[in-house]
């Protein structure tokens, strides 16, 4: 059987931290907790695989004062957060994204989680950091072998089955686009993500799972129109 992919889109950061008046700060280690529970959430439901959206190169022609808040607290979440997921689910962390762009302490706390759970095999978390999909196809053409198939030098090896995105996005999103490309269903909160709860988040999951959905139907449709 497929292992089951689902990815992260934890949108509406900002927008959260100036209509609660909270700092940058606060509201990104908020961010990194709630993505700790949500993957956790993940792996306990059955899903093998999960990607995590923290940023994307453009992402960092921000202001400092952002960049620097999220970066500290996703540094924190390589250091302090995850590696007790890693352990409890054996999970394998991956870095997907040009690393060059982080800061040297971010990058340095994200290779060296992904270093210490190398071994590990029963899941997998992707942590999209400095994403951008055209570096993707650029890394995956500059390392592919006559023969092979392309798609394993992407930095996502897997197709995606389920995008959680928050926010109300009415754009369409720049993650793994090859791998989302004509299979991945899609559920769009129209909460910020820091208004999600763990039990949102969970009956999307558990229904998705549940219900096995292959059809041309989003996840949006089958909910609202009640078919589960």
């Amino acid at each position: 059987m497929k292992a089951l992919h689902v990815a992260i889109i934890p949108d509406g950061l900002r927008r959260w931290a100036k209509m609660t008046g909270i700092s940058y700060d606060s509201s990104y280690k908020l961010m990194c907790e709630k993505l700790r529970d949500f993957a956790v959430e993940c792996f306990s439901l059955g899903v093998e695989i999960v990607t995590l959206y923290l940023s994307s190169v453009n992402n960092f022609t921000r202001t400092n004062e952002d960049i620097e808040s999220g970066c500290i607290a996703e540094r924190d979440l390589c250091l302090q957060l995850l590696p007790e997921v890693a352990q409890k689910f054996d999970v394998k962390v991956v870095n997907a994204g040009t690393l060059t762009v982080l800061p040297d302490y971010l990058r340095e706390a994200a290779l060296l989680l992904q270093a210490k759970t190398s071994d590990n095999k029963r899941h997998k978390l992707y942590l999209c950091q400095g994403y951008n999909p055209i570096d993707e196809v650029y890394y995956a053409f500059t390392n592919y072998r006559t023969g092979d198939d392309l798609f394993k030098y992407l930095w996502v090896t897997e197709p995606v089955d389920l995008i959680v995105r928050t926010g109300k996005g009415e754009v369409v999103t720049n993650l793994l686009p090859l791998q989302c490309a004509g299979h991945a269903k899609i559920h769009n909160f129209d909460e910020l993500f820091l208004g999600v709860t763990n039990e949102d988040f969970s009956n999307v999951v558990s229904r998705f799972i549940a219900h096995g959905i292959t059809s041309i139907q989003s996840v949006d449709d089958i909910l609202n129109k009640g078919f589960l």
